[in-house]
């Protein structure tokens, strides 16, 4: 029947969404100035090097896509919002290289709210339709920067 003939999948050497690999990790901390606790909640997309040696790779923000609407399988995913790629670029394990371009200015500064300033934004919402956004600390399924979530009021 079907057995021995390889998908398409298979045969590109497309892998799934998964945690960025270490060396890559190191990269962007060592290189690119990153902090490491936000290098952690990146994540990537990989296929084997067109030039036989390592892998493509594709950094993005998970919640982003998520937001966004944007479900990351693989890496061919990611061609029809290339606005949600952080980094593009290759890396070799065996040879220990890395090399990304950034594709997508990001601003990691977020702005950590007191209790207080929360309170007084909320309390500044008079017209109907008037909204604020804040990212919260870890948990949840979906979120941003600060770890997995986010509220509007």
């Amino acid at each position: 029947m079907f057995w021995g003939k390889k998908s398409a999948k298979e045969e590109g050497k497309l892998s799934g969404l998964k945690e960025i690999p270490e060396l890559v990790q190191k990269y962007l901390v060592a290189e690119k100035k990153m902090a490491p606790d936000l290098v952690k909640l990146l994540r990537g997309v990989e296929r084997k090097s067109t030039n036989g040696a390592g892998f493509d790779i594709r950094v993005f923000d998970h919640a982003e896509a998520i937001a966004a609407k944007v479900e990351v399988k693989d890496f061919t995913s990611l061609d029809n919002s290339p606005d949600l790629i952080l980094y593009e670029g290759f890396f070799d394990e065996g040879a220990k290289q890395v090399k990304l371009e950034e594709k997508t200015k990001v601003n990691w500064e977020t702005p950590i709210f007191t209790q207080d300033q929360i309170q007084q934004k909320i309390e500044s919402l008079k017209e109907p339709g008037n909204e604020v956004f804040f990212y919260t600390a870890r948990g949840g399924k979906h979120g941003g920067p600060l770890g997995m979530g986010a509220a509007v009021v």
